[in-house]
């Protein structure tokens, strides 16, 4: 890591430690946990509110996919993050946490700029993510800042993730022949659990098409945003720019969904690895019956005390189901589901 530190490459320095926390946003444990104030190094921006609002599938999407390129360092790391809502620009966020303002409050200086797009890290949703890294105390520390559209016409959310890392810590030595990788990256077709492979593939955005009001014998009683309580299928528009959340009951037996429309085949297949952070431990199964990752389409199943839960793609289009009354439950719901 010191090699780094000394390199001119701030934004490549920013990414790797950025990227080195062990089961992200899982919220609590190893993983990044929210804070209630921005850190003393890094300033405050004008016109920045607190703000309730949880992570989102992209914002996960964007964590989880630079863990999963870079890291891999074991718990000896540690991370915060916290977010804030703004009727500022993505813009006005770049140029108020600019090189020399961030150089004056301890960071690294850099000739220039170290924001990038959010596209590097595979998540198409985000226009920028402006990255910053500095050694302070025996630790190598990150922060990344994330402007990205809010639910709300004229604003948006500002999240802030800052890390740490113990200096000189040994990179992540796994091997790209491990058994995960390839996993990861096999183009080898394996049949999907409940057919879903034989399904017809979702398209556009209508809600009830996507998540219909019946599915089965369950009927469909909720949905929202991130941040939004229950609205109406018109209140949420004919584009779909973050995730929709929907509940389905049928008698005492509820069915939590997530919908997400991503921009690519790679973001939505991504998406699994928040899944398997959140739902899995951060261990994806080898046995294809409870997963596969690199194909169409690509699936996670986990049955454990909390219930039953399963996560799927179909090209750019990503689903989550989670039964807490168990597998019998999922089973019904997913085997009546469309896609």
């Amino acid at each position: 890591m010191k090699q780094l530190l000394n390199a001119a490459a701030t934004t490549i320095v920013a990414m790797t430690l950025v990227a080195c926390i062990p089961n992200a946003l899982k919220g609590g444990g190893d993983g990044l946990t929210k804070t209630s104030e921005l850190w003393s190094d890094v300033p405050r921006m004008d016109g920045l509110s607190p703000s309730q609002l949880e992570p989102p599938l992209f914002v996960k999407v964007l964590m989880r996919t630079a863990l999963n390129e870079i890291c891999g360092r074991g718990g000896q790391d540690k991370g915060d993050w916290i977010v804030f809502d703004s009727r500022k620009t993505p813009d006005d966020v770049r140029d108020f946490y600019n090189n020399h303002r961030m150089a004056d409050n301890g960071w690294n200086k850099s000739d220039k700029s170290t924001c990038v797009s959010g596209s590097q890290f595979g998540a198409s949703q985000v226009g920028m993510v402006c990255l910053f890294a500095k050694s302070a105390g025996g630790k190598d520390i990150g922060l990344m800042i994330i402007p990205a559209q809010a639910d709300r016409a004229g604003q948006i959310n500002v999240w802030f993730v800052r890390v740490e890392a113990a200096a000189d810590s040994p990179p992540n030595t796994a091997s790209k022949n491990t058994p995960a990788n390839e996993e990861r990256s096999t183009n080898v077709h394996t049949p999907a659990p409940y057919g879903i492979d034989q399904r017809p593939m979702p398209d556009g955005s209508k809600i009830d098409q996507l998540l219909p009001p019946q599915v089965g014998a369950y009927t469909r009683e909720g949905l929202r945003t991130a941040g939004s309580g229950n609205l109406k299928v018109e209140e949420i528009g004919g584009a779909i720019d973050g995730p929709i959340y929907a509940d389905y009951r049928a008698g005492s037996a509820t069915i939590f969904v997530e919908l997400g429309v991503m921009y690519s085949v790679k973001d939505a297949r991504d998406s699994l690895d928040v899944a398997t952070g959140d739902a899995a431990g951060g261990v994806f199964p080898t046995d294809p019956r409870f997963g596969a990752r690199g194909q169409e389409p690509s699936y996670l199943k986990v049955i454990d005390s909390g219930g039953a839960f399963f996560a799927w793609t179909r090209g750019k289009y990503y689903f989550s189901a989670h039964a807490k009354s168990g597998e019998a439950a999922l089973d019904a719901f997913v085997q009546a589901f469309p896609y």
